[in-house]
């Protein structure tokens, strides 16, 4: 006869399984070889026997037991909710003894190679019970009032290895409690955790960051790991399930018996605890960790004098790409000048000193060597100096000084010369050319020198000789007044920075972050870090490793990482203050990356070369294939900054522009009275705000993330500011410049 619905309700236990799997697998040909899998009650029927979990995993890789672990859990959930009319505890038995015939049937078939390398935990968690049964390598710890127990301890038996109906030899069940955690996993945890990282991290967490915690540091450090983290919490919701009239031996819940095997009995042993040193705690997440135990520094050797000139000649080329368009445009424009201020003052005396050259007896083509020897020198005493004294009595007619009486006489000189030399005839150049190109090579060198000394010589007679003359000339430029105008009095919600901290930098800065209280800043060889804003570590690069050119952190990982000229990405941990080189597919020139930056563990990638933001997901020991991430190709070589939230932003042709999932959108920043120069973006997904760096005039602009202004943060030393980090919480900005390190608090 079935139980009144009331009575039903008080027979219920009030707990629940909060149940979290955690599935890694990066290489996908190794997928067939691990499964995790956790079935529910499909009916009111079935409502007793509970959920039915665990995993299979095969450490063989061979083609024939690619497909034995899917059989299994196949295998395994077909006979567990097969009967529903029996208890939790037989289904569970059931279950284990219908996978060890499974495989018994396939070792008789010659499907062998998976023998003694299978790893498994399978559990039954019904109302405040729980069944285990463990094959090889697999582990279940409980942890229950600050101890931890390996409850799995003895349940695999050694015999698996050569019978298989001995894979599941023994279960253990027993009494769950609330706020109890059961951690069933593959034997790769302990390569991060010892049970010891496992005990102090429950104590320090919350179930569901500690849960968390395992998660993001077995996908970010492991190829392959399956594991549940089960907390046992309170029922919110109940619900009326029927039960069947099976008798159950009471057990006492809180007695040390409350766990034990089926067959022999099992006792909790409570480890002991110390804590390690080592460890530390992400006060803004609280689900990071990163175990550091191994070294990672990188040992590249180079002899002495490559290193040098490769690093000499990488300074002149990084310096050619940053200032080549400044330098073509300052040679071009001087060679423009200087060419526009020979021919100005040449011409006339050039004009002259042919007309007087037409008239001497000697014909060019009757020259002989012997010949132009001997007339060379007098036919430039005869018209030189003359033509130099018109030319610099011309000069001066033109530019009179103050201090000087001009005489009547060559006042009245000047003008008929200027007419006479306006009527000078044009060479014919056909016949110069005919003349040239009859001469042998050695009067063509004559003819050059002569042409060239006719337009460089006076010019350094002028100004050797007429310096002074010409410095007292009064100036024909008219320079206005100039006006004192203080910047930014137009605009509005300035706010004036008191005088920061300041650190002096052995090298100049390039960027600058912040993480939990310590400031990290990256130079061109070495990582200075600061605690205090005081002093700071400094932490030079891994021999080989070149100049960083770019530089983000992933607050994540609570890592700083570094794109190097060599086209390195290395990795830098404030907490163990180690370097790590990251296997990385970048394009082969590490100068076409124009940003760099991070988004939870994904490293985003500007690069101009193929005119994309690539995105690289973590993997172990570095990160894996890159996949496009804007939807159209652009242009990203005139990008000078990226910052990265759940959005993109790029300052990229003196704008600032926004971007999400790979499309550029509609984003406009509040205009104010000075126009806005940007140079740097920064915000952060914890980041309520954007900051923009203008250099020129000396502020950093702070706007809603729908570009409204805010406010403006000025200070003069802001002029050379590099990069720029701010904590919101803490009322704090970190400025980089080329030369320190500035710490400001924040005006409220």
């Amino acid at each position: 006869m079935t139980k009144p619905l009331s009575q039903q309700k008080k027979e219920m236990s009030d707990l629940a399984a909060d149940i979290r799997d955690i599935f890694v697998v990066n290489a996908q040909k190794h997928r067939p070889y691990l499964e995790l899998f956790r079935y529910t009650p499909e009916n009111i029927a079935q409502q007793k026997i509970g959920t039915f979990l665990g995993f299979f995993h095969i450490r063989d890789r061979s083609h024939e037991s690619g497909y034995v672990v899917n059989f299994l859990t196949s295998t395994a959930k077909k006979e567990y909710f097969a009967n529903p009319k029996r208890t939790a505890p037989e289904s569970f038995e059931a279950a284990l003894h219908k996978v060890n015939i499974a495989l018994a049937e396939l070792a008789k078939q010659g499907n062998v190679n998976w023998l003694g390398t299978i790893d498994a935990v399978l559990c039954a968690v019904e109302s405040d019970m729980v069944h285990i049964g463990v094959a090889g390598n697999g582990t279940a710890l409980l942890i229950r009032n600050g101890t931890i127990s390996a409850i799995s301890e003895g349940l695999a038996s050694s015999e698996a290895v050569t019978n298989p109906l001995k894979t599941f030899a023994d279960i253990t069940s027993g009494h769950i409690q609330r706020d109890d955690i059961l951690i069933l996993t593959t034997p790769e945890l302990f390569s991060l955790f010892s049970v010891q990282d496992l005990l102090k991290n429950t104590q320090r967490f919350s179930p569901k960051d500690f849960a968390q915690l395992i998660a993001t540091a077995l996908t970010n450090e492991l190829e392959m790991v399956g594991t549940f983290v089960i907390h046992i919490t309170k029922q919110e919701a109940q619900r009326a399930v029927p039960s069947a009239a099976t008798p159950r031996s009471p057990l006492n819940a809180f007695s040390e018996k409350s766990f034990r095997s089926a067959h022999p009995t099992k006792t909790e042993v409570a480890l002991e605890q110390p804590l390690p040193d080592n460890e530390y705690i992400d006060r803004r997440t609280g689900h990071i960790y990163v175990q550091d135990t191994e070294e990672h520094l990188i040992d590249r050797r180079m002899p002495p004098f490559f290193f040098t000139a490769k690093e000499k000649m990488s300074d002149l080329r990084s310096a050619l790409i940053r200032h080549g368009k400044d330098i073509a445009r300052g040679a071009v424009h001087y060679i423009a000048t200087l060419a526009h201020a020979i021919l100005k003052k040449s011409l006339p005396f050039a004009a002259t000193l042919y007309s007087r050259l037409r008239r001497t007896p000697h014909h060019v083509t009757s020259f002989t060597t012997e010949h132009f020897q001997e007339q060379k020198w007098q036919l430039w005493r005869s018209s030189f100096f003359e033509k130099m004294r018109i030319f610099t009595s011309r000069f001066r007619a033109q530019r009179p000084s103050p201090r000087t009486f001009m005489p009547r006489t060559e006042q009245t000189f000047m003008p008929q010369r200027r007419v006479r030399l306006q009527k000078i005839p044009l060479p014919d150049i056909r016949r110069v050319v005919r003349i040239f190109l009859a001469l042998d090579y050695a009067k063509k060198l004559y003819a050059l020198a002569a042409v060239i000394a006719i337009i460089i010589l006076p010019l350094l007679a002028q100004r050797l000789f007429f310096s002074d003359d010409a410095s007292q000339a009064p100036s024909l430029v008219e320079t206005p007044p100039l006006e004192t105008v203080t910047p930014l009095a137009q605009d509005k919600n300035v706010a004036h920075l008191e005088s920061p901290r300041t650190v002096s930098l052995a090298e100049p800065a390039r960027s600058v972050f912040l993480l939990n209280g310590t400031t990290i800043v990256a130079a061109d060889t070495k990582v200075f870090v600061s605690g205090d804003g005081t002093s700071y570590d400094e932490h030079a690069l891994p021999e080989g490793s070149g100049r960083i050119l770019q530089s983000a952190i992933m607050e994540d990982l609570q890592l700083i990482f570094l794109l190097t000229e060599n086209n390195w990405i290395i990795s830098f941990s404030p907490i163990s203050k180690k370097f790590s080189e990251n296997a990385i597919t970048l394009g082969q020139n590490s100068h076409a990356v124009k940003g760099l930056g991070t988004y939870l563990t994904y490293l985003y990638v500007a690069d101009a070369d193929t005119r994309q933001i690539l995105r690289y997901p973590r993997a172990e020991g570095g990160f894996g294939n890159g996949t496009s991430w804007l939807k159209e190709s652009l242009d990203l070589s005139t990008v000078q900054s990226m910052a990265i939230d759940e959005n993109i932003y790029l300052v990229r042709d003196s704008a600032v522009e926004k971007w999400f999932r790979g499309q550029k959108q509609e984003f406009h920043l509040e205009e104010s009275a000075t126009p806005l120069r940007p140079i740097v973006v920064f915000t952060t997904p914890t980041t309520n705000h954007l900051y923009i760096l203008d250099r020129d005039n000396k502020r950093i602009t702070q706007y809603g993330k729908d570009g409204a202004l805010v406010r403006q943060l000025t200070h003069d030393l802001l002029a050379d500011a590099q990069s720029l980090t701010i904590d919101e919480g803490k009322n704090t900005l970190s400025v980089a410049t080329t030369s320190s390190l500035l710490s400001f608090t924040l005006p409220q």
